[in-house]
């Protein structure tokens, strides 16, 4: 009985596993196709266009690369950039040129967004030239540039160029132009050129060093910027070439010059802060000159011909000049000039025109005299420290103020005055310290306000000494008059 039952079980169990299986088997037998192919294809991998000879024209957009040296052909531009959107790659390879060659890169048109980057190019007609001033979005970097016959980069669209090295070519290193302007120059280097050193026109020079151009080593247009860069002339240059010009409106920031026969030159309304102008033409040039209405700040100008020069209503502040053959720091009408240090130059120390303003200034050690404004009126002289210079320690014009300044010890090239007012009436020394001068302490006209003064030891210590405008002089133990001038 048992094993009839358990002979049905089995039995029910095959049939259902046979319906399953046979369920199953429905699909179709035949096997799949051989496998679709998986690797990418050379173009895929490096999209770009290879370049093995010269001379070799670019008409479609899109990226090329050189893959060896190349050598030119007279007569011929080596590589020509004839579209928009184009990227060549020199891929750390020489462009060679030869006698007749023309530029080694020519953009042949006004084309946009062209990239020309990572190679050198040496001896050929030009380096890299893009004419078209309307050409946008050009960027050059990492090229050097040697032995041009004309300038090493000629660009006149808005552009870039970066970490590029232009040196010994026939005319500019680098030029960038164009209507409008609007170019970046930074990390460059450009030595030894036969014109400019770097030409830009309203734009940015950051970074860059340029030394030893025949032309100017660094010139922008109005409203650009030259921040961070050095520039080193020759000697033999003195006469003709300039660190950094610019034009009006310009930015100059954290520049070293040395070397030129002018540091840093430019126009009205100009800035320059944080520089250093160094050992510039002892017969002529400045270290640092500016137009009307500029602003020199924190700067340092050293064994030039004329240290500082200005326009009218500039202001000067908180700059050192010393060792100037000429005079220190020079500045028109209407100007300020503050906390400057001025020592050892070989004429006048600070000169100011007409209407200006000294304040908080060390002028020590000069030629001639300390502070001058002799052919100027309304000026005025405040806190200012003036000693051992070989004239006059402060001289001013009439209806001037000298207050709170300390004058001793001048007069060191021959009978000076520790203050001298001359050239007009009505000017008001006040507050003074003078002593030890080799000549008057103050020297001033009888109608000069001469009140509450201190000195002792001068040659003469006032002159004159009484007068309806004069303090009368008292000792310290015999004060009697709170506007008397004491001696001792």
């Amino acid at each position: 009985m048992k094993t009839k039952k358990w002979f049905i079980v089995v039995s029910a169990f095959s049939s259902l596993l046979l319906t399953a299986v046979s369920g199953f088997a429905q699909g179709s037998l035949t096997p799949p196709g051989a496998p679709a192919p998986s690797m990418k294809t050379l173009a895929q991998i490096e999209p770009r266009t290879p370049i093995s000879s010269l001379p070799f024209l670019i008409t479609n957009s899109g990226s090329y690369y050189v893959t060896t040296n190349l050598t030119g052909t007279s007569g011929l531009n080596g590589i020509y950039i004839n579209a928009n959107n184009v990227t060549l790659d020199l891929n750390g390879f020489a462009m060679l040129g030869v006698s007749g060659a023309g530029y080694a890169v020519e953009v042949n048109g006004a084309y946009n967004n062209v990239t020309v980057r990572n190679g050198a190019i040496y001896n050929w007609g030009g380096g890299l030239e893009s004419a078209y001033t309307t050409s946008r979005g050009q960027i050059i970097e990492g090229l050097k540039i040697y032995g041009s016959v004309s300038a090493g980069i000629i660009i006149q669209g808005i552009s870039v160029i970066r970490d590029c090295v232009v040196v010994t070519n026939g005319t500019d290193g680098i030029y960038c132009g164009g209507f409008g302007g609007g170019g970046l120059i930074v990390g460059c280097m450009a030595s030894g050129n036969l014109g400019r050193g770097i030409y830009l026109n309203n734009g940015v020079v950051l970074d860059s060093r340029v030394e030893y151009n025949t032309g100017d080593n660094i010139v922008v247009s109005d409203g650009s910027e030259v921040r961070g860069c050095a520039t080193i002339g020759a000697s033999s240059l003195f006469s003709s070439n300039v660190g950094i010009r610019g034009g009006q409106g310009c930015k100059i920031q954290d520049c070293v010059a040395s070397g030129n026969s002018s540091g840093i030159v430019v126009g009205d309304g100009s800035s320059v802060t944080g520089c250093n102008a160094y050992k510039t033409s002892q017969t002529s040039g400045s270290g640092i000159q500016a137009g009307n209405y500029a602003v020199i700040k924190e700067c340092t100008a050293t064994t030039n011909y004329f240290g500082i020069t200005a326009g009218s209503n500039s202001t000067i502040v908180a700059c050192t000049v010393s060792k100037s053959a000429s005079f220190g720091l020079s500045v028109s009408d209407n100007s300020n000039v503050r906390d400057c240090n001025v020592c050892n130059n070989g004429f006048a120390g600070v000169s100011v025109g007409n209407h200006s303003v000294v304040s908080g200034c060390v002028a020590n050690g000069n030629y001639a005299t300390g502070i001058d404004a002799v052919s100027s009126i309304r000026v005025t002289v405040t806190d200012c420290t003036v000693n051992q210079n070989g004239g006059n320690g402060v001289r001013v014009g009439g209806d001037s103020i000298v207050t709170g300044c300390h004058a001793s010890a001048n007069g060191t090239s021959g009978r000076a005055a520790g203050i001298l007012t001359t050239s007009g009436a009505g000017s008001r020394v006040e507050g003074n310290q003078v002593r030890d001068n080799f000549g008057y302490g103050i020297q001033a006209g009888s109608s000069d306000l001469v009140v509450r003064n201190y000195a002792g030891n001068n040659s003469t210590n006032f002159i004159p000494s009484t007068g309806a405008n004069f303090g009368p002089i008292q000792s310290a133990s015999n004060m009697t008059n709170a506007m008397g001038n004491l001696v001792f």
